[in-house]
């Protein structure tokens, strides 16, 4: 399967997420965090912040997504913390899209989202805990020293290196 075939059935799982009573009560805290009368950023920034509490969890074995419906309750990787963001900004009246980042450098490559802000496509990372809308995964880990994720395993999704 190439790059945009998996991309694109990723993002169909976005488009179905948007009917599942849960991902739409996810939707519904990131728009309360948001604030009254929220900015386009304002609500880009909570529903990252929703996005990342669901927690960073690996990859079973021979996986390669999972339900958005799955990762609000069980928390996820790259691309399905980054499927979970583009449901809820979607959810919450955003264009947003889903990014694929080769890494040669690494054993993984990675999934991030971007979201449009005031004419601008801004980063949303959801799996570098700490990371903010509109700075690259990169930034973000270099801002931080490492590689932060968020981990499910700790209450309210503390932050842990991967």
């Amino acid at each position: 399967m190439t790059v945009g075939e998996r991309l694109a059935e990723l993002l169909r799982t976005c488009e179905a997420a948007q009917r599942d009573p849960l991902v739409r009560e996810a939707a519904s805290l990131a728009r309360s965090l948001a604030g009254e009368d929220p900015t386009p950023l304002d609500l880009a920034c909570a529903a990252l912040r929703v996005a990342q509490r669901s927690g960073y969890q690996r990859d079973q074995p021979g996986e390669w997504f999972q339900s958005v419906r799955y990762t609000v309750v069980h928390g996820g990787d790259c691309e399905d913390l980054s499927a979970l963001f583009v449901s809820l900004a979607w959810l919450l009246g955003l264009d947003a899209d889903l990014i694929w980042l080769e890494q040669p450098d690494r054993p993984l490559d990675h999934v991030a989202a971007k979201v449009l802000v005031g004419g601008a496509w801004l980063w949303a990372d959801a799996s570098v805990c700490g990371a903010r809308v509109g700075e690259s995964p990169y930034a973000a880990m270099d801002r931080l020293g490492a590689w932060y994720v968020v981990d499910a395993t700790k209450p309210g999704g503390a932050c842990a290196v991967e």
